[in-house]
């Protein structure tokens, strides 16, 4: 469900656990609140991976040109079932599925290969 949100902070961090400056492994940081049936709810998930516990990152230049262009007040997208779950960008998540797919693809195929030898 898309719902009209409103930015508290912005920032970047480098991405925790792998601290190469110039590589891509920044991290925007948006804290950000909204409202869903009149209930007020703040939340720091940008990507569909936070909610899982991953993180996406980027080079610097790249996460600074992001956070410079969003709007004070932004559309995100939550989860009308479970309205705590929230993201700002939900694009990206079709490549999970379709590597999940060829995973499985693969797992088959060399079932097959293995069961028919």
């Amino acid at each position: 469900m898309k719902v009209k949100a409103k930015i508290i902070s912005k920032d970047i961090q480098l991405k925790p656990g792998n601290p190469h400056p110039g590589k891509a492994n920044y991290i925007p940081t948006i804290i950000y609140k909204y409202t869903l049936n009149e209930i007020e709810y703040t939340h720091t998930c940008v990507y569909p991976e936070n909610i899982l516990g991953g993180n996406r990152s980027f080079k610097k230049d790249t996460v600074q040109k992001m956070i410079d262009h969003l709007p004070s007040d932004p559309y995100i997208w939550v989860n009308p079932k479970e309205p705590r779950q929230a993201v700002m960008f939900r694009h990206g998540i079709s490549v999970y599925f379709i590597i999940l797919g060829l995973g499985v693809l693969s797992f088959i195929v060399g079932l097959g290969f293995m069961l028919g030898s």
